[in-house]
């Protein structure tokens, strides 16, 4: 996956990336986004977030560090119009996006 850049406009990662998913058993989609938000400081089940989708992206924001006025507060993901039933949260999917967070 590509490294990102930033949008100082709406404080938005974006990688570059297609947003991840998989079928459950009765056919439904689920997005899987990673689990920790794009400064790699927070956990974001533990530190709250927010997952949207809006035409043909799927953003995932860190609400600590939204509410921080933090930088790259979100995650910005390609769905090419994709809808998910729900999300769920895995970083295995994302893992060289997160290898080059780390190197930040």
């Amino acid at each position: 996956m590509a490294t990102g850049s930033t949008d100082d406009l709406d404080g938005t990662r974006q990688p570059g990336s297609r947003a991840r998913y998989r079928t459950i058993a009765h056919g439904a989609h689920v997005v899987v986004v990673p689990a920790c938000c794009p400064n790699g400081l927070h956990v974001l089940t533990g530190t709250g977030y927010r997952v949207y989708e809006t035409g043909h992206t799927l953003r995932v924001s860190c609400q600590q560090c939204t509410q921080l006025g933090r930088p790259d507060h979100s995650w910005t993901f390609a769905t090419n119009g994709q809808r998910a039933a729900s999300a769920e949260f895995d970083d295995e999917p994302y893992a060289e996006l997160l290898k080059d967070l780390a190197r930040r």
